[in-house]
């Protein structure tokens, strides 16, 4: 069972090790993804699994705005930062129903 915290499961999808930096049973670095394709599962792939992917998983006119903004970018930062990562910002429905402190 994977945990449900996003940052973690990109990060074992892009390093193929746990949160402790530790490769996982049965996981393999030739297994590996890129952050594009690791995103893209996240959003797209978890579209599909329900069966929404017509109105969610991508930034598009008429889909559902449910998002969470990063204060790194996930696609230039190093693997191993990835789980430094803070939420800036979760979006439900179009509206924002987090905001972190400090954030412009």
């Amino acid at each position: 069972v994977e945990p449900l915290d996003p940052l973690e499961g990109l990060y074992a999808s892009v390093t193929r090790k746990d949160r402790a930096g530790e490769p996982g049973p049965g996981w393999f670095p030739n297994q590996k993804l890129t952050m594009e394709e690791a995103i893209k599962l996240y959003t797209l792939g978890s579209a599909y699994a329900e069966f929404m992917e017509g109105r969610k998983g991508m930034i598009k006119k008429g889909y559902l705005a449910d998002m969470v903004i990063y204060d790194k970018d996930l696609m230039k930062i190093p693997p191993e930062e990835i789980m430094k990562a803070l939420v800036d910002y979760t979006i439900v429905g179009g509206k924002v129903v987090y905001k972190r402190e400090n954030t412009n």
